[in-house]
């Protein structure tokens, strides 16, 4: 089979034999970078929660808390969108 397309993103590389295939790597290559940015996301709150509970700084830490809803949104967000995409 002759590869049509070939796609290079984060050092992998994603080869398909239609444009079909491709489109659903690219998507799944975007939810995995979303899915880890949320996750980063979750992990940053929980860290800035820590400190203002240590420091006694409310305002940090209800940006904290912000932070960590906002991750887990994205998480939730990604995994719902790769359910209805399965």
């Amino acid at each position: 089979m002759m590869v049509d397309t070939v796609v290079h993103a984060a050092g992998m590389v994603l080869a398909a034999v239609d444009g079909r295939t491709a489109i659903n790597q690219v998507l799944d290559l975007i939810k995995w970078g979303v899915g880890i940015f949320g996750g980063f996301q979750i992990i940053w709150g929980a860290i800035k929660i820590g400190t203002g509970l240590q420091q006694r700084d409310g305002n940090e830490t209800s940006t904290g808390m912000w932070t960590l809803v906002g991750g887990s949104i994205i998480v939730l967000a990604v995994g719902f969108f790769a359910w209805l995409t399965a």
